[in-house]
């Protein structure tokens, strides 16, 4: 068996990637107002944000539970995080052209990431918790999404109004 001294930073880095789709999750309807206004969408395409997102979760779900199967939780979240920073690098272009098929094309894949995360996180950290009677953090872990939640709004609202000073 292994020891909690052990297994505590495994467990703390998976505890931050609660941290990471929280934050994701909570700033993606702060983003519609500004891709709305950059983009100069209507409200009919700036539904699609929220579409491209979570149809990455629907698209990767199965996926993720197959990669998790053949490779294992480990390989998932280095698949998830390589997605996250894939689609995270993707905004600096889009960016730049102000192209909304490019942000829509980046959030599905933060989304396709965070599915894979959240389909090995979820398992692996139970993993941990059994491995080494770590049953009181793995509750702290969950405990600490709706910190997170608030962090992100936060975050995001304080970011706007750098961005867009007084909705300029």
């Amino acid at each position: 068996m292994l020891t909690t001294k052990k297994l505590m930073p495994a467990f703390i880095l998976i505890t931050s990637l609660f941290f990471m789709w929280g934050l994701a999750h909570n700033l993606n309807p702060i983003l519609i107002p500004h891709l709305k206004k950059a983009c100069r969408l209507s409200d009919l395409q700036s539904a699609f944000i929220d579409s491209a997102f979570f149809v990455g979760y629907f698209v990767m779900a199965l996926p993720a539970g197959l990669a998790m199967k053949k490779w294992g939780y480990k390989s998932g979240i280095l698949i998830g995080l390589l997605l996250f920073a894939a689609g995270a690098l993707l905004f600096y272009p889009a960016a730049a052209a102000r192209t909304f098929g490019l942000f829509l094309l980046a959030l599905f894949i933060i989304a396709s990431g965070l599915t894979f995360l959240e389909t090995a996180a979820n398992p692996y950290i139970t993993v941990l918790h059994h491995s080494a009677g770590l049953s009181q953090y793995s509750h702290a872990a969950a405990q600490f999404f709706p910190v997170v939640q608030w962090a992100g709004g936060y975050a995001g609202t304080t970011a706007g109004w750098l961005v867009y000073p007084f909705g300029q």
